[in-house]
């Protein structure tokens, strides 16, 4: 499994403070996945430690095998939302934290060969909890909530501007079977609205995906948390690809002048050749901020 290319890797290591090469440093890259901004960290920088928190247990199976024979690298199946138990119990609070990253985007993994339906590019059950934690599946959330409470999920978490004819469309379609697989709920979604750009159905499957899997309320829960956790002068970074997150993390930034400086006023983006490069770049926008 290798399919990620980091996203805005270059803007993000102009970010990492020189000095930071020392063996009682910590990089904690809370998005782990399949591991490429830790790959680069670690050609990179040859003492430092780097703590990688990744939620899906699938994932993580598969990249602690990896990383086996990978002395500086800490790896922990979690929630990043749990940063801090996670630096407690591997006894990583003598470690000066220096850096932390987060990619909010989906891991590649999910759209190539997860069976939890994330993506619509694979025939799967309609689960989307990255997580079996999560309350609530995809199919429990679209086979029982109402059209209202659809169109306003649809609306509120992705901008969907076909909210209310698209959860129109799944209540109907509910009144002869349930809706059971992640195509169903594609062809439901095609019925309604067309793209030639993109799969109509992307930004439902985006609300549902965030919805399930509380992305928004973790976002905001770790963000105070990072803060708190960081040294001075440590820098905190992170990667959004959807308006609510962005929007998350620039009201954190300016609700919090008094203990951090933004580091970039207006958000980086991912310049032409990337985008080119690699398609899942281009919704990418760069926050950062420095503990003050």
């Amino acid at each position: 499994m290798n399919y990620h290319i980091p996203v805005l890797i270059n803007e993000i290591l102009n970010l990492i403070p020189q000095d930071i090469d020392q063996e009682q440093n910590l990089i904690v890259d809370a998005c782990f996945g399949e591991g490429g901004y830790t790959d680069i960290f670690l050609e990179k920088f040859k003492k430092l430690y780097i703590l990688g928190i990744e939620q899906d247990p699938e994932i993580f199976n598969i990249i602690k095998q990896k990383y086996l024979n990978e002395n500086r690298l800490y790896l922990v199946n979690s929630n990043f939302t749990k940063m801090d138990e996670i630096l407690k119990e591997k006894f990583l609070l003598n470690k000066k934290l220096k850096f932390i990253v987060f990619d909010l985007g989906i891991s590649m993994f999910h759209i190539k060969e997860s069976s939890k339906g994330i993506s619509f590019n694979k025939d799967s059950k309609l689960d989307m909890r990255i997580n079996l934690d999560a309350k609530e599946s995809a199919y429990d959330i679209i086979n029982n909530y109402s059209k209202e409470e659809l169109a306003n999920l649809f609306y509120n978490l992705a901008d969907e501007t076909m909210s209310r004819q698209i959860a129109n469309a799944i209540v109907n379609y509910r009144k002869i079977k349930k809706i059971e697989t992640n195509q169903e709920l594609v062809k439901i979604v095609q019925s309604v609205k067309k793209d030639r750009k993109k799969n109509p159905a992307t930004k439902v499957f985006q609300a549902l995906r965030i919805k399930v899997n509380n992305e928004l309320e973790n976002l905001q829960i770790v963000l105070e948390k990072s803060l708190n956790l960081i040294q001075k002068d440590g820098i905190v970074v992170v990667v959004s690809y959807h308006s609510g997150e962005d929007r998350i993390v620039k009201n954190f930034i300016k609700n919090n002048l008094s203990r951090l400086k933004p580091i970039n006023k207006k958000p980086l983006l991912p310049d032409y050749q990337e985008i080119r490069s690699n398609q899942s770049a281009r919704s990418a926008k760069l926050r950062a901020f420095v503990k003050i």
